[in-house]
C-alpha cells in the first residue's frame, strides 16, 4: 500500500509523498530480515506489478495491438526461462524445489495413508495424534530425501 500511494501520491504534498516512500522501504527491509522466502517473493512480485501498473498507466494511451503482442510474447518468454530455471530461482531465497520437505512427506502420506483409507479419512488432525506416532517415526524428514 506504501508504494501504491508513493507511485501515485504525486499531487498529494510532497511530505505525505515522502513518508510513503520511507516506510516503504522500512516495510521491506523487515520482510527481507525475515528470512521467510514468501515474503520476498511476495514483495518482489507486487512491488513489479505495482511499477507495471503505474507505467502503463502513464504510456497506455500510446500503445497499439502490436505492442501488447510483443510485451506478450516477452512476458511468456521470460516465463519459460523462469520454469526452466526454478531450481537457480528458488536457490536464490535458500529454497528447493521440494519446498523445504514437503513434497517428500506429502508423497509418503498419499503412499502410506491415504491410500489406506482413501474414503473417510483418519479424521482432522489425526495423522499428528499421539495413536498414529509410529507412523510419524516413518515420514521422511527434510535431510531424509534426494530431489
Amino acid at each position: 500500500m506504501f508504494l501504491i500511494r508513493f507511485v501515485t501520491g504525486w499531487q498529494r504534498r510532497q511530505k505525505t509523498v515522502l513518508w510513503d516512500g520511507l516506510f516503504f522501504v522500512l516495510s521491506a527491509v523487515l520482510i527481507v530480515l525475515s528470512d521467510s522466502a514468501t515474503g520476498k517473493i511476495i514483495l518482489l512480485v507486487t512491488s513489479a506489478s505495482v511499477l507495471v501498473a503505474a507505467a502503463w498507466c502513464r504510456v497506455a494511451h500510446r500503445l497499439r495491438r502490436k505492442h501488447y503482442a510483443v510485451m506478450l510474447i516477452l512476458i511468456a518468454i521470460a516465463g519459460l526461462i523462469a520454469f526452466s530455471n526454478l531450481n537457480l530461482i528458488l536457490g536464490l531465497f535458500n529454497r528447493d524445489t521440494s519446498l523445504t520437505g514437503r513434497l517428500p512427506m506429502w508423497r509418503f502420506l498419499l503412499e502410506e495413508v491415504v491410500s489406506r483409507r482413501p474414503g473417510l479419512g483418519y479424521g482432522f488432525g489425526a495423522i499428528w495424534s499421539r495413536a498414529l506416532s509410529a507412523l510419524r517415526l516413518r515420514m521422511p524428514r527434510v535431510g531424509d530425501f534426494r530431489c
